[in-house]
C-alpha cells in the first residue's frame, strides 16, 4: 500500500472524521472511490490548484468563516 493510501485509511479510521462524514451522509467507500479516480487522473495530468485568493475568499469578506 502506498503512502497516500495509508494516509487516507488513517484519516478514514479517525473517529472525529467518521462523525463528520456521518453528519454529511458520506460513506468511507465513496471517499475511497473518489480518491482512486483522482489518483487515475493525476497520472494523466498534474492537478491544478485554485489560487490562494480563491480559497480564502468568502461572501462576507471574512475569509473562510462563513463558507
Amino acid at each position: 500500500m502506498d503512502k497516500a493510501r495509508e494516509a487516507l485509511e488513517e484519516l478514514l479510521n479517525d473517529p472525529i472524521v467518521r462523525l463528520v462524514m456521518a453528519s454529511d451522509g458520506v460513506e468511507p467507500e465513496e471517499v475511497r472511490s473518489l480518491f482512486g479516480s483522482g489518483q487515475d487522473e493525476s497520472d494523466e495530468e498534474e492537478a491544478e490548484l485554485p489560487a490562494l485568493q480563491m480559497i480564502a475568499s468568502s461572501p462576507c469578506g471574512q475569509g473562510m468563516c462563513c463558507i
